[in-house]
Formats: structure tokens, C-alpha cells, sequence
């Protein structure tokens, strides 16, 4: 069973890893074994309670009103279908992110891990985020 402590030492960071997938838990799994704190976020109930089995720290978007990391990864399903990006579900996990953001007072790393067609970042994301939160990219994010 892996465990780590709830506050990690300066040179470490505090990470949500927004998907809890195989991409997402590999992602988490690997970056708390070298003593970084992690926050795994994810709608599958079954998943969360697994995660919280293994010693972490596992929410539901709906848990989740406020940003206390330093850097959110999103690891979310980004399915081709028809030979056609999917965005939805990276939609929606941005935008319920970007919401938490509008009062967030510190800068915030942000990270696309699930696969995306190219600029979909700084086409997608990005604007998506501002939008929402009403902050500005390189500024306050």
C-alpha cells in the first residue's frame, strides 16, 4: 500500500491529476513515489474508493470547491470517433476547473496530459479557462 504525507517538503509539489484512468492513476502513482502529494479527481465512485483503499487523496468534482494544489493535470478520456476528436469530456473537466479558479489568489500550473490533437492547448484550453475564471494565461495561470 502506498502512503505519503500530507504535506510534502519544499521541493515538492502538491498535484491534482484530474482523471483517474489508467493514464491518470500512472501519472499520480508515479509522481507520488517521489514524495509529491497528490489529489486524484474523478466522477467514477468506484475508483475514488479505490484510491482512498491505497492511501490517497480522491474526490469527486462535486468535493472539490476549492483549488489547494500548486498544479492540476488533466489525464482525461479524449476518444476519436469517426476519425473526429472527442473534446467533451475535457470540456467539462476544464470548465468545472476554471470555475474553481475565479477564486483561486495564486498562480496555477496547468497541464494537458490527456492525448490532444495539436494546439489544442493554446486554441482549447487556454481560452476556455479565461473564459470561465476570468483570469488571464501567463499572468495568473
Amino acid at each position: 500500500m502506498l502512503r505519503q504525507s500530507r504535506t510534502p517538503p519544499e521541493d515538492h509539489m502538491n498535484i491534482t491529476v484530474v482523471g483517474s484512468g489508467f493514464v491518470g492513476q500512472a501519472t499520480g502513482k508515479g509522481l507520488a513515489k517521489h514524495g509529491n502529494k497528490i489529489t486524484f479527481l474523478d466522477v467514477d465512485r468506484d475508483r475514488l474508493a479505490a484510491l482512498r483503499q491505497e492511501g490517497f487523496r480522491a474526490l469527486h468534482p462535486t468535493e472539490a470547491t476549492t483549488i489547494d494544489t500548486d498544479v492540476t493535470m488533466f489525464c482525461v478520456p479524449t476518444p476519436t470517433i469517426g476519425a473526429k476528436f472527442q473534446a467533451d469530456i475535457l470540456r467539462q473537466a476544464v470548465e468545472e476547473f476554471a470555475w474553481r479558479l475565479r477564486g483561486h489568489n495564486r498562480y496555477h500550473v496547468i497541464v494537458v496530459r490527456s492525448t490532444v490533437p495539436p494546439k489544442t492547448t493554446r486554441d482549447f484550453v487556454l481560452p476556455l479557462i479565461e473564459e470561465v475564471s476570468g483570469k488571464k494565461a501567463g499572468r495568473d495561470f
